[in-house]
């Protein structure tokens, strides 16, 4: 698995800034993985966002690479993305951005964006910092140590502490789990697995109310 994250965060490099347009799966959870490992912002655009809400974030975020599922959605945009090949399933998809336009405006440290669903407007963007990602992950991890069942792992949330950190002590049996990444119609079930590391996630806009806020994200 390692492996795999670092041959392909070596093909994300070139890119300023990723979104991915797909279903929940090992390639949405390894591209996710190693834009995190490459230094590289991930924006995960929401499969219910409209053709409008989709180019915002894509422009809002100075994307430049998709990596998708749907490469019709994203075509039907205009937005100057063509596809260049696939990867584990999913198009791989760029667009060239003019000079101005080549640098994201996210704050420095940004590993992640995480847009509003957009309901009375334009969707806004909450920039999360690679610390405040891991330390979710890895009380995530804590937390779900001492289940009865350890099998099964919602997401990658384990996987993702002892990638990023594996200085770290892991809890214990955290490498006899599982990591179990259901399709979104099939994840209703588990989501009150979210409930056992509750966390603070204010929203921070990109471009209104002046710059910017990197956000650290803490576990309560």
């Amino acid at each position: 698995l390692l492996a795999a994250i670092d041959e392909l965060a070596t093909r994300l490099t070139p890119s300023r800034a990723i979104a991915v347009l797909a279903d929940n799966g090992p390639a949405w959870v390894m591209t996710d993985l190693a834009a995190l490992r490459a230094q590289i912002p991930h924006i995960p655009l929401p499969g219910f966002f409209s053709p409008e809400q989709l180019a915002h974030v894509l422009d809002q975020g100075g994307v430049d690479t998709v990596l998708t599922d749907q490469p019709e959605r994203i075509g039907a945009l205009d937005a100057g993305f063509s596809i260049t090949g696939q990867w584990n399933g999913l198009i791989w998809m760029r667009r060239p951005l003019a000079t101005e336009e080549a640098v994201a405006p996210l704050p420095a440290g940004t590993a992640k964006v995480s847009f509003t669903s957009g309901s009375t407007g334009n969707p806004k963007g909450a920039c999360l910092s690679a610390n405040g990602l891991i330390d979710t992950a890895a009380a995530v991890a804590a937390r779900l140590a001492d289940l009865p069942d350890r099998d099964a792992v919602p997401l990658a949330q384990a996987v993702e502490a002892r990638i990023r950190h594996a200085d770290r002590p892991a809890p214990e049996h955290a490498d006899e789990a599982q990591v179990v990444v259901l399709p979104l119609e099939r994840a209703e079930p588990v989501q009150e697995v979210h409930h056992l590391a509750r966390r603070e996630q204010p929203a921070a806009s990109l471009h209104e109310a002046g710059d910017p806020v990197l956000l650290e994200q803490r576990p309560v």
